[in-house]
């Protein structure tokens, strides 16, 4: 198929020939299934942002949690020696 739109475009804008009225290079039934396979794709990608998303968010909460954790430790040590 990309044979012949290259094709079709040498010969409009190379040779200056004019197309013909009726195009066989649309198939229909080829154009569906790769919509539907793409449209597959994105919806898993999205998914997997999403995911990613909240996985990030969670890591960011449990990394605040620790900081906290760490500064309270060590502020029970300095307080215990000092």
């Amino acid at each position: 198929m990309l044979l012949r739109i290259k094709q079709i475009w040498f010969s409009i804008f190379k040779k200056g020939v004019k197309m013909p009225d009726t195009v066989d290079v649309f198939d229909r039934n080829y154009f569906e299934s790769r919509l539907q396979e793409q449209n597959k794709r994105l919806v898993h990608a999205l998914g997997r942002i999403s995911a990613l998303n909240d996985e990030v968010n969670i890591l960011r909460n449990e990394l605040k949690r620790f900081k906290s954790d760490v500064a309270s430790d060590v502020q029970y040590l300095t307080e215990k020696v000092g």
